[in-house]
Formats: structure tokens, sequence, C-alpha cells
């Protein structure tokens, strides 16, 4: 019963998973390398989730499994576990930097964890380093055996340190994040933390195959407000968004204070657009938008 429910439970979050990945791609969301990684790590989970079926039931003997066949499916698991952080690091790199580090010896150190967890895993069937089985089949565990959960993880902690360092970063404003895209990147990270705790302290309990599931879904309707609320050419917000602002602004003005509504106009934008094209005129709109973006940050705007 037990194990049926284990294996109902992944299948749900394969289901949902598989529904955001082909709504993205289809119907959300454009085709930037942004989106690509975004929609490569709910697959990732989903095949994630895959694997956590089969090992339930492998391990419980509903399904015969030989022990090179659950060591096959372990170590999918966990380089689908770490193929799913790495592509979140990389999605939130696009969505901080706007594009990744070009550097070769940059490419190289992002690799070596995903590298040392293939590694571990080619090496457990001999070593059992990772883990091993008994008689019975139940799992030993053995001395690295939660190295493979660190390295799994580790582009997690990563995006989650340089994030913290940008957040904090008074001194370097290109990496100052807008309120917008902290609830993006704090909808994946902290969720997911979260069950990783919990999993710690209810072991028999799939929390672990779930946490994917809830980030990627919180992480995808932030992703999908963003869209209907900012402006897809400067990353401000529209008309609608400004015109809800403002509403809340006039219903919260505290007594003996000001609010000031300021109306911009680029002078000679049409001439711009006509002698240099439209190109150029959507540069000039986003270099205004960024200025308007940085005096707003720093004056509360």
């Amino acid at each position: 019963m037990q194990v049926a429910l284990y294996a109902e439970i992944n299948i749900l979050c394969m289901i949902l998973l598989c529904i955001m990945a082909l709504t993205a791609a289809r119907f959300e969301l454009d085709s930037t390398a942004q989106t690509r990684t975004f929609i490569a790590a709910i697959w990732s989970a989903f095949t994630m989730n895959l694997c956590e079926v089969f090992w339930g039931l492998g391990l419980s003997r509903t399904i015969p499994m030989p022990a090179w066949a659950l060591h096959v499916v372990n170590a999918l698991y966990f380089f689908m576990l770490c193929c799913t952080t790495f592509f979140w690091f990389v999605f939130s790199e696009y969505m901080f930097r706007q594009s990744m580090p070009h550097k070769h010896v940059t490419h190289l150190l992002l690799v070596m964890p995903l590298f040392a967890l293939i590694a571990l895993l080619l090496i457990n069937p001999f070593t059992g380093c990772l883990f091993t089985f008994g008689g019975d089949m139940k799992q030993i565990r053995g001395p690295l055996y939660y190295m493979q959960h660190v390295l799994g993880l580790s582009y997690l902690l990563l995006s989650v340190a340089l994030y913290l360092a940008r957040r904090f970063s008074h001194r370097n404003t290109k990496y100052y994040l807008k309120q917008n895209e902290d609830t993006v990147f704090i909808s994946f990270a902290v969720p997911l933390f979260l069950c990783i705790v919990l999993q710690i302290f209810f072991q028999d309990l799939p929390i672990i195959s779930v946490s994917p599931v809830i980030a990627f879904m919180l992480t995808y309707t932030s992703v999908i407000k963003l869209r209907i609320t900012l402006d897809p050419l400067t990353g401000i917000n529209n008309r609608r968004s400004l015109l809800k602002a403002l509403a809340a602004k006039c219903r919260n003005v505290k007594k003996d204070c000001s609010l000031y509504f300021l109306f911009i106009d680029i002078d000679n934008f049409k001439n711009l657009n006509d002698v240099y094209g439209h190109n150029e005129g959507d540069r000039a709109l986003q270099s205004v938008a960024d200025s308007l973006s940085r005096v707003c940050r720093s004056s509360g705007g």
C-alpha cells in the first residue's frame, strides 16, 4: 500500500511537470535561451520523478530488479537532480545577467560538480563508496553516501550564494535586483530547501519528490505574472501595472505627504525611428527605461 501511494504521488508530480513544460513551450513563454533552460530543468525533474518510481518499486521488490539495475536507476536519479539544479542555475544567470560568462575556465569550473558526481556514480558499483546492497536487497550506505546529495544540489547552493551577494551589494548596480526578480528566485529556492529539510526528519514520505513540482509551479506562476505586468522590451511596468500601482499610492497617501507623478516624453523619438531604424529606437527606449529604473531604486520611486 505504501509503495503504491509512493508511486502514485510521483506519477502525479510527473503529470504536473509535463503540463508545465508543454505549456511553457507552446503558449506562455518565448524561445529564448532563458526559457529553454527553464524547460530543460522541468524535464530533468520529470525524469528524476520517473527514476524515483522505479527505485521505490525495485527496492520494495514489487518489480524484481537485479542490483545493477538499481545502481543504474540511482545513478540516473542523482544525475538528473544535478541537471535540474544546473539548468536552474543557468536560468537564474540569464535572468539576472542576461547572459552566461564566456570564459572557458569559468565553463570548466561550472561543470566540475557534474563530472565529480558522474565519477562517483560510475565507481560506486565496484567500490561501494555511495551504497551497496545486502543479501535481502536492503540498501547499505557507504562513507560518501551524502556526497551525491551535496553535488546534486551544488548548483542550487551556488545560485543562492550569488543571489545573496548581488542582492546585498550596493557597489555593483548591475546586479541590483528588482523586486520581481527576487520573487521568481525565492519561489524556487525556498520551497526546495524547506522540503529538503523536512525530508531529513520524515524519511518515509516522498517530500523530496514533491519539492521540485512546488518550486517549479511557484516559479512558473511568477514568470507568467512578470509577462503580464512587465513590458517585454524595456522590462519595466506596463500600463496595467502603472495604473494599479498609482491607484494604490493614491489610496495610501499619508497626511502631510505629497505624491508626485511625472509624465515624461522622449523628444524627437519619431525622427530617431525614421532616420536610424526601429532597432535604434528600441535601444533608446531601453536606455531611458534603465535610467528611470536606477533613479527609482535609489529614491524609492
